[in-house]
């Protein structure tokens, strides 16, 4: 699975929207509401991404509990190109 680098966001689905680098090219770390024109939307830490992040995980994963999701995510986010 192809993920956004920065929010973990799955890019290899129908309908998923790349960033762009500078020159207007698709960037093919991050999408679109993470990164634009070449920068990064916002400087929010690790953490609140992940908090960020949480409402759209827990309605695609409705079997798992909250503090599951949250220990997946601060498991994969350190793994992304961003974080490290």
């Amino acid at each position: 699975m192809i993920l956004c680098q920065s929010c973990a966001m799955p890019m290899n689905v129908p309908g998923a929207r790349y960033g762009t680098e500078k020159d207007g090219s698709l960037s093919r770390d991050y999408c679109s509401y993470c990164y634009k024109g070449g920068e990064f939307s916002g400087n929010p830490t690790m953490e609140e991404m992940i908090q960020a992040c949480l409402p759209f995980e827990k309605a695609a994963r409705p079997d798992k509990s909250e503090e599951e999701l949250l220990k997946e995510m601060h498991e994969l986010f350190p793994t992304l190109k961003k974080w490290r």
